[in-house]
């Protein structure tokens, strides 16, 4: 299908007809991704990003995969150079 890219302000867009946005399972309001290739542009449905509950992660963490590296340690050990507040 032919479609025309347009002024829109300082930007540019094209007009998708219904027929074509009903068949990639778009509506308006949908979020696309878009992502260059060669000679072309690529439209994608974005993928929703998941939202997290902090229970949820705190969950995830245990003794196994909590343990601190050298370079954790040595950031955690470091010397403030800021004006950093610890709530203790």
């Amino acid at each position: 299908m032919l479609l025309e890219i347009r002024q829109f302000g300082n930007s540019a867009g094209i007009t998708i007809p219904k027929t074509m946005l009903l068949s990639a399972h778009l509506a308006i309001g949908d979020k696309v991704e878009a992502r260059n290739v060669i000679n072309g542009i690529i439209l994608e449905p974005a993928k929703p990003r998941k939202k997290y509950k902090i229970k949820d992660l705190l969950v995830l963490c245990t003794n196994e995969n909590m343990v601190l590296s050298s370079e954790d340690k040595e950031w955690l050990n470091a010397k403030s150079v800021g004006q950093e507040l610890l709530d203790e």
